[in-house]
């Protein structure tokens, strides 16, 4: 079974805050906003099922890893987002090419 490996650490943006300390990109955050981008139009059974997902990336680790079912999920989000900034770079190159990992299935 295959899985995309996605780190959702932050990374500095570059930019300061209104104090003047460095902005930190809230990865996990910025993710589980893709699954709920409006432009997606999600029926009420679809927002559960993205629900169920953020609730994962919430509560992840550093790194998570994503089926191929939840990661298309992923994509199709990307795909309707419009307005990417020079800040979103890095979040968006961690989507585009996660790393592709194989998992072993473990006998019980």
């Amino acid at each position: 079974m295959k899985a995309k490996k996605i780190d959702l650490s932050g990374y500095p943006t570059g930019q300061l805050d209104e104090k003047g300390q460095p902005v930190t990109y809230d990865v996990r955050k910025s993710l589980v906003s893709v699954l709920f981008h409006p432009g997606l139009q999600l029926d009420p059974f679809q927002v559960l099922e993205a629900n169920e997902l953020a609730d994962k990336i919430r509560i992840g680790g550093d790194t998570i890893l994503l089926s191929e079912q939840e990661y298309a999920k992923i994509q199709a989000g990307l795909k309707v987002i419009k307005g990417c900034q020079e800040a979103d770079v890095e979040f968006v190159r961690r989507l585009i090419h996660a790393e592709e990992v194989e998992l072993e299935e473990v006998e019980a």
